[in-house]
């Protein structure tokens, strides 16, 4: 497998890795929304009772901007290479 390194240049040059939502817990969201709108995937939605939920994990990118926005530390991503080791690929990948 050919491994393509990204590196950020806009931030000092460093070596980026996408990091993938790996576990939402509910019980630590307060339902702010910020995870929802800031996320270009669309990965989260609000369900009918005003609970955020992820529901479509398959459109996440990798940028873990719903990992760094969250005030409860609620959302954690992992890379690829993490979710592999964790068996928590879906079945097709």
């Amino acid at each position: 497998m050919n491994e393509e390194r990204l590196i950020n240049y806009r931030l000092g040059g460093e070596e980026w890795q996408p990091r993938f939502l790996a576990s939402f817990d509910g019980k630590k969201c307060v339902s702010c929304g910020l995870c929802m709108n800031t996320c270009p995937g669309s990965v989260f939605i609000r369900t009918v009772k005003g609970m955020i939920e992820p529901r479509n994990r398959r459109r996440c990118i990798g940028c873990a901007v719903c990992e760094r926005i969250c005030p409860e530390k609620a959302i954690k991503c992992a890379t690829f290479t993490e979710l592999a080791d964790q068996g928590l690929l879906p079945a097709d990948q």
